[in-house]
């Protein structure tokens, strides 16, 4: 059961992010906040909840590594040598990919705009859910291919392109207001499943 205070709480959490995106974390006041969450703004609504703005900003970015890495526990899941149709497990892993991206924008916002500022959380977000993603995207890949991969085959590189590719094409739409070349994203996702089995195989002694 959620309770008002719950509520409350989640909406300032909500609009605290979307106005740190829009306008900057330094820029964005603890009234703007409050009223934008449908309070009465500069009456102390805010800090019942949170001790000051950073705190707020904390609060956020902890809750998104939280859901990222249940999430993150529950997509990928299989064990070295249960490995089922390659392109089909990257086709689901594409998917969970590009659903973690639409959810983490408000956040990616945050630290594109003044990431010096909040280093901290930055730092936090960057290794718990970037820098994760690529070792998740190794460690899918050493499942596929399943034995040592073929002498010169770098697969933490191979990772990292691969994942930065798909990673790029949704912010290429973010910042462009439509994907490239209007690809839908099940043609997006199918070609790159088909790469991603595609490098396993080459990779393959």
């Amino acid at each position: 059961m959620i309770t008002a205070e719950a509520s409350t709480k989640d909406r300032l959490l909500a609009e605290g992010m979307r106005l740190f995106a829009l306008q900057g974390f330094r820029a964005t006041t603890v009234g703007q906040i409050e009223a934008a969450a449908g309070l009465q703004p500069r009456r102390g609504a805010l800090y019942r909840h949170f001790p000051s703005k950073e705190a707020l900003l904390d609060e956020a970015v902890r809750r998104h590594l939280d859901s990222v890495r249940a999430r993150r526990t529950e997509v990928v899941g299989g064990e070295a040598g249960d490995v089922g149709d390659v392109g089909d497990e990257a086709l689901a892993l594409g998917r969970y990919v590009l659903d973690e991206l639409a959810s983490q924008r408000a956040v990616v916002d945050v630290f594109e705009r003044e990431g010096e500022r909040v280093a901290e959380q930055r730092d936090a977000f960057r290794e718990q859910v970037s820098d994760a993603g690529y070792r998740v995207m190794a460690e899918a890949l050493r499942r596929w291919i399943g034995t040592e991969p073929a002498p010169g085959f770098d697969v933490d590189a191979a990772a990292v392109l691969l994942l930065g590719a798909l990673i790029n094409v949704h912010r290429s739409t973010w910042t462009f207001a439509g994907p490239p070349l209007e690809l839908d994203e099940a043609r997006i996702l199918a070609a790159w499943s088909l790469q991603c089995a595609t490098v396993v195989a080459a990779a393959r002694r």
